[in-house]
C-alpha cells in the first residue's frame, strides 16, 4: 500500500480466448493494472464502516490493493464477469507484512480465490483466480482475541470500542533509540500485544495475577512521537473555565467529546489528554488521549473513535530494523506462543523517561459488572492524601511506555 508495490509492467498478457460475459463483447486485447495506495485513505478521519477499501477486506487490514480494468478489441471496456477464471500474482516486500499476520492462513482476497502464498525471495506473492473485474485487495482478515486479552475487551467495549483485532498476538519493545519495533519471541522486556483497528491491548506476563497484567498501550503517544522515543503530549494551557480540566497533562476536555470520554470510560479507559481538540482535516474536531482519539463530525455532532490502531501497524512497519528478516519471517509462518509460556518481560527493561504519566490501571470488574474502585499499593494508601491545587506543579514521573503501570495519578478537576 502506499507505494509498495511495483508498477513498472501495468499492461499484462492476455489470456487467449477471453471474452466478457455481456452480450456482443469482442475478445480482451488489453489487461491494465492500477496500484492502490489505501494508506492515503487512513489518513482521513472517517466514522467505522464508510471507508470502502477496508470494507475488502471485511474490517480487516488491507496490505496492497490493484485495480484490474480490461479493454476489448473494438476498443470497448469490458464490465462485469469474464467467461473463464484468470489468475493474477500479486507480490509486495516481506517488510511490509504487517506483524502478528499469519502468511498461510490469514490473507485474504475479498472476491477471489487464492491459490498460493508464500515468500519468494524478499517479497511476499499471493495467487489467486478471478472471474469478474473488480478491485482486489490483499489483506489480513480479523482475528479473534487472543485469551489472555478476551477479558478485558469484552468488559471495556469490545468491538463497539477497540473495533474488529487485525493481528494474532506478538511482541514489541523498545529499542535503545526509544522507538517502539517488533522484536522475538522470547526477548527480555518484550510485551505480548494485540492489535485492534482503534487500539492496542498488552499482556505483561509479569503481572499476571494482579488483575493489572492486561492495560491498552499508549498508542496515541507513539504515534504522536513518530514511533519514539515517547512523548507525544501538546504543551499544557490554562483552565478553559468549560467542560473539565486536567491537571496531569494540562488540558481540557468539553462538550461532546467529553461526553463520550466519559461513556467509555473515561481516564480509566482512554488515558489522559495529549491535546486541546483540534480541526487537522476540515469538518472533524479530534482529540488525541493516551490511548484512544476521538473524533467528532462537526455536521451531526456524532463523537466516534478513530482507527488509530491500523497507523500504530503501519508505524511498527516503518519502524522495522534495516535486516528485520527473522523477525518478520517468523511472524509471516506462525503466530508467536503465549507469553505464559514465553520469557517474562522486565519491566526495568522497557522503562524510558516520558513527560507524561501513564493513567492508572483500570481496575478488575466484579462478578456482578460493577467497577471496582482503584486500588492503590499498601505504601501509597498510607501516605496522607491532599487536595489538589490547580495551580499545582505537576510532578516529574518516569512511564513504562508501552502499557500503564499501578500508581496513583490526578483524575482531572472540574
Amino acid at each position: 500500500t502506499g507505494g509498495f508495490i511495483s508498477t513498472a509492467n501495468t499492461i499484462v498478457a492476455v489470456p487467449a480466448g477471453l471474452r466478457g460475459t455481456e452480450p456482443d463483447t469482442a475478445p480482451v486485447t488489453r489487461i491494465d493494472i492500477v496500484e492502490l495506495p489505501p494508506s492515503s485513505n487512513l489518513a482521513v478521519p472517517l466514522p467505522p464502516g464508510s471507508e470502502p477499501f477496508l470494507a475488502q477486506t471485511g474490517g480487516g487490514q488491507p496490505i496492497a490493493g490493484i485495480d484490474i480494468s480490461m479493454i476489448d478489441a473494438n476498443g470497448a471496456p469490458i464490465t462485469g464477469g469474464l467467461t473463464r477464471s484468470v489468475n493474477a500474482r500479486l507480490c509486495f516486500p516481506l517488510t511490509k507484512l504487517p506483524p502478528g499476520v499469519d502468511l498461510t492462513s490469514d490473507l485474504v482476497v475479498p472476491g477471489a480465490s487464492i491459490t498460493r502464498s508464500a515468500i519468494v525471495g524478499s517479497d511476499v506473492c499471493v495467487d489467486f483466480d478471478f472471474d469478474h473485474l473488480s478491485t482486489f485487495v490483499v489483506g489480513a482478515q480479523t482475528k479473534p482475541v487472543v485469551p489472555e486479552l478476551v477479558a478485558y475487551y469484552q468488559d471495556t467495549g469490545g468491538a463497539a470500542l477497540w473495533g474488529p483485532c487485525l493481528t494474532n498476538g506478538f511482541f514489541v519493545g523498545v529499542s535503545a533509540d526509544g522507538r517502539l519495533r517488533e522484536v522475538p519471541v522470547g526477548t527480555p522486556g518484550g510485551l505480548y500485544v494485540e492489535v485492534c483497528a482503534n487500539g492496542v491491548l498488552g499482556f505483561n506476563a509479569g503481572l499476571a495475577g494482579t488483575g493489572f497484567a492486561v492495560q491498552p498501550v499508549l498508542v496515541s503517544q507513539w504515534l504522536r512521537s513518530g514511533g519514539g522515543p515517547l512523548n507525544g503530549t501538546d504543551p499544557a494551557v490554562p483552565p478553559s473555565g468549560v467542560g473539565r480540566y486536567f491537571l496531569v497533562t494540562g488540558h481540557n476536555v468539553s462538550g461532546r467529546i467529553l461526553n463520550q470520554f466519559d461513556r467509555l470510560g473515561g481516564v480509566a479507559v482512554l488515558g489522559y489528554p495529549l491535546t486541546e481538540p483540534l480541526e487537522e482535516v476540515p469538518g472533524f474536531t479530534s482529540q488525541y488521549f493516551q490511548r484512544l482519539k476521538l473524533t467528532q463530525l462537526n455536521e451531526t455532532g456524532e463523537v466516534f473513535v478513530e482507527q488509530l490502531g491500523r497507523n500504530f501497524l503501519v508505524m511498527l512497519i516503518n519502524n522495522r530494523l534495516p535486516d528485520p528478516t527473522a523477525t518478520v519471517v517468523a511472524s509471516a509462518v506462525r503466530a508467536p506462543r503465549s507469553p505464559l509460556t514465553a520469557v517474562p518481560p522486565s519491566p526495568t527493561e522497557v522503562a524510558i523517561a516520558a513527560a507524561v504519566p501513564p493513567p492508572p490501571p483500570r481496575a478488575p470488574q466484579q462478578e456482578t459488572g460493577v467497577p471496582r474502585p482503584l486500588v492503590l499499593p499498601a505504601s501509597e494508601a498510607a501516605k496522607p492524601r491532599r487536595r489538589a491545587r490547580v495551580y499545582a506543579r505537576r510532578p516529574a514521573v518516569r512511564d513504562r511506555g508501552l502499557m500503564s503501570a499501578a500508581q496513583p495519578t490526578c483524575a482531572g478537576h472540574s
